[in-house]
């Protein structure tokens, strides 16, 4: 469709949305309401270690997931293919890799295993030039050369039109063998439908790819079961309704351009606005690949899936959060992201992604979501900007030196909230979150439709994840500017039990922290509070018991974060 708009190109992506009459798929629900854990790699014995990390996130609350197992199959990753059934021994036993799926199950999160119909190997049983693609010269394509643990195996493309009959016995095999809740299907979401040719010389065009395809991944959802989540690399619309969800990197121009041939860029949700409410965007894609080509803040490796810019990346486009999953370092950073942007992120999925424009720069982002189950709500993102070009010699750019844009400063919203770089603030009718600057210190917050609040005061961790912010790590962040009666130097989450008692949970890092939190300000009106013990919940050999006070109506802490939880007992 051709859809012009005087009002830009954002109001255009949202008319062509509904032209283009796009459905979701049966497991859209379930992809655009559940973080998605994602894990490569392919240590040894990293079952045993995904059993505990899996059971370890159920314990914080972070349920409403999907975790997605990359690295698992028989051969090894991507070699041999289409023969992935039963698993690979090498990355532990048949009864640990049964042990991880069921803790999944146990724990409410959705197991789901990567597949792959693009590449296939001369050395699988069954392998024939009949059912691979040709080029116009009448040579077979190749695909994915595997030099992986000295395999050097080459692979060659297989023709869209013969991939069901392995895709079909491979879906079986897994319904019975562990029957997963979706599969992950590497690339089709991340290369256009092709034209091709076949042995004998036939031309087939990109139609027939892309319905042979459609077909391929409906007939997976058919074998697997009806609610089967079908997720794709990349997030190209070619295939909304076929896959529920795409791991969409979302790059910057260095990817296909010399910094020198543009003045300034940004990141910015135009697919979002095309696609949203039919296909699901996890996050800004693969944390590591989103970290590697982020020029604009250093090509900083803390600037992953954890990170700041990674997380507002995600609200503004009303995406569904990701998370690099790494089962030998689970600390605070998986609980952290849910407790902060969980709530949100399922509202702005639910809802509909109505308008985005700009405040004065490319950097300064506003979008607005309104209506559909969710309820609507709003995000503001303040972008840190391109850095300028260097001026000399070695300057041999086609923008003047100097570009880019003033970045670095804080953003003041209308709300009396300042965004950082890389900060944002959300809201929806029942939920709030954001990164703000309180007193110059780059703090965060949430508070959730269940009444539960989250507060970080990042003493060491200026993004999330990165360097000490020694300037401020004596000093208590005062969350007031909030709306919340708290101070703290430490990170959890705060809500009541069923006997009216309060809940401390600090996030998983073991950090020292302290804490002032007015207690006025969780029953407004009431008498000062009488306050009965301070227990700790499951504490670790050695845990020191809490220190506290109450002085009026402000309980005063102490806790060196070796319990699980500290219940506030009146």
């Amino acid at each position: 469709s051709f859809v012009p708009s005087a009002r830009g190109a954002f109001a255009a992506a949202r008319a062509w949305r509904d032209a283009a009459g796009h459905r979701p798929g049966a497991g859209w629900r379930e992809a655009a309401t559940r973080m998605c854990f994602d894990q490569w790699g392919n240590i040894a014995n990293r079952n045993t270690n995904v059993v505990a990390a899996l059971d370890t996130i159920g314990r914080y609350g972070v349920t409403n997931a999907i975790y997605v197992r990359h690295v698992w199959q028989r051969w090894g990753f991507d070699y041999r293919l289409p023969e992935i059934w039963p698993p690979g021994t090498w990355v532990g036993s048949r009864e640990t890799f049964d042990e991880m799926r069921e803790t999944a199950r146990r724990n409410g999160i959705l197991f789901v295993l990567h597949d792959n119909y693009i590449d296939h190997y001369p050395d699988a049983a069954g392998f024939s030039y009949d059912d691979t693609v040709f080029d116009e010269n009448g040579a077979p394509f190749k695909a994915w050369f595997n030099f992986g643990n000295g395999k050097r195996a080459q692979s060659y493309r297989w023709a869209p039109t013969a991939i069901l009959p392995a895709l079909r016995a491979n879906a079986a095999a897994l319904r019975d063998g562990c029957a997963p809740d979706g599969i992950f299907l590497d690339v089709f979401s991340n290369m256009a439908p092709f034209d091709w040719f076949d042995r004998a010389g036939r031309f087939h065009d990109s139609a027939e790819t892309r319905a042979a395809w459609g077909e391929a991944f409906d007939e997976y959802r058919r074998v697997l079961g009806t609610n089967t989540v079908t997720i794709g690399e990349g997030g190209h619309d070619a295939l909304v309704g076929h896959l529920d969800a795409g791991q969409p990197d979302h790059l910057t121009p260095r990817l296909w351009m010399d910094r020198g041939e543009y003045a300034d860029s940004e990141r910015v949700p135009w697919l979002d606005m095309a696609t949203h409410g039919s296909f699901v965007l996890y996050g800004g894609g693969l944390g590591w690949r989103y970290a590697s080509d982020s020029p604009a803040r250093g090509g900083d490796p803390d600037k992953g899936s954890a990170s700041d810019s990674y997380l507002s990346t995600t609200l503004i486009g009303g995406r569904t959060p990701l998370h690099d999953f790494d089962p030998e370092r689970i600390n605070f950073r998986c609980v952290n992201t849910w407790w902060l942007v969980g709530d949100i992120a399922r509202a702005l999925a639910l809802s509909e992604f109505e308008s985005f424009d700009f405040a004065g720069s490319i950097h300064r982002q506003h979008a607005v979501f309104a209506g559909g189950e969710g309820g609507g709500g709003q995000v503001w993102v303040n972008r840190p900007g391109t850095p300028a070009l260097p001026c000399g010699a070695q300057n041999s750019a086609k923008v003047p030196c100097g570009g880019g844009n003033a970045a670095g400063e804080d953003w003041l919203l209308p709300n009396g909230l300042s965004l950082p770089p890389d900060g944002f603030y959300a809201e929806t009718p029942g939920a709030r979150a954001g990164i703000v600057s309180l007193a110059g210190r780059r703090c965060a917050f949430s508070e959730g439709e269940n009444g539960a609040l989250f507060v970080d005061g990042r003493p060491d961790r200026h993004d999330g994840t990165g360097p000490a912010d020694t300037a401020n790590a004596a000093a208590l962040a005062d969350f007031a500017a909030c709306g919340l009666a708290i101070k703290t130097d430490g990170a959890f989450r705060l809500e009541r039990d069923g006997d009216g008692a309060l809940i401390l949970t600090p996030i998983p890092d073991g950090t020292p922290f302290r804490a002032e939190i007015d207690l006025a300000g969780f029953a407004p009106g009431a008498p000062a509070p009488a306050i009965a013990a301070v227990e700790p919940v499951e504490p670790a050999p050695g845990a020191a018991p809490p220190e506290w006070h109450l002085e009026g109506t402000v309980l005063s802490l102490a806790l060196d974060s070796k319990a699980f939880a500290y219940r506030v007992v009146f």
